[in-house]
């Protein structure tokens, strides 16, 4: 837990993350004051409690296994008695910043920052947004920065496939000009026998007319 006092000049509030996928990593997060004055009343101070969960202890949640970090639980706490204080509007386009390590095996993986919906047992992308990722070095590892207008609990999964419907084709697409050669085919076929029937019947009528 650490204590921080509102009235100092920065203008958030500022911690670091441990924990995400190693034990020596050191990832910032801010939180902006303005986003959280309506919550706080006269309070001037507040304790940001950060912690972090291996995303194997929420593995029965991630049906799809998209994961790809560790959770990381944010709250504000009244450093008198301990307990969470609610949050019930963070104003800003992005009150809450924060960078998390997770791993992706391939580097065209779409990352997302997601958080727990503790109403319905799932992980949600609402209110969230990955604002960039960039990988470490040579390895599967990347850091993804999320911008969320809450405190819960975060993580980093994969952004689930789109599945596209395949198009209806429209009359006069390219398509038809494929079964154009089948088309012409089949008339000229049916077409030119018919001719020559017309052709003979016409010259049978003439010759019995002229006898």
């Amino acid at each position: 837990m650490k204590l921080v006092t509102l009235s100092q000049q920065s203008s958030s509030l500022k911690s670091t993350i441990s924990g995400t996928n190693s034990s020596d990593d050191a990832i910032p997060l801010s939180i902006s004051k303005d986003s959280i004055a309506g919550n706080l009343k006269d309070q001037k101070n507040v304790a940001l409690v950060v912690s972090t969960t291996g995303k194997g202890a929420l593995k029965a949640l991630d049906k799809d296994n998209l994961l790809r970090s560790d959770n990381l639980d944010i709250s504000l706490n009244d450093p008198k008695t301990g307990k969470k204080m609610e949050m019930s509007s963070l104003n800003g386009s992005c009150p809450v910043l924060f960078t998390l390590k997770g791993e992706m095996d391939d580097p065209k993986q779409v990352a997302q920052c997601v958080y727990l919906d503790t109403t319905k047992n799932t992980y949600s992308s609402e209110g969230c947004t990955a604002t960039n990722k960039t990988r470490i070095g040579q390895t599967n590892f990347y850091l993804t920065t999320c911008c969320c207008t809450h405190l819960t609990k975060f993580a980093v999964s994969l952004k689930p496939e789109t599945k596209i419907d395949e198009p209806v084709q429209e009359p006069g697409s390219d398509d038809d000009d494929d079964n154009l050669p089948l088309i012409l085919g089949l008339s000229l076929g049916l077409g030119i026998p018919a001719l020559i029937g017309i052709i003979v019947i016409l010259y049978c009528y003439i010759k019995k007319r002229a006898a």
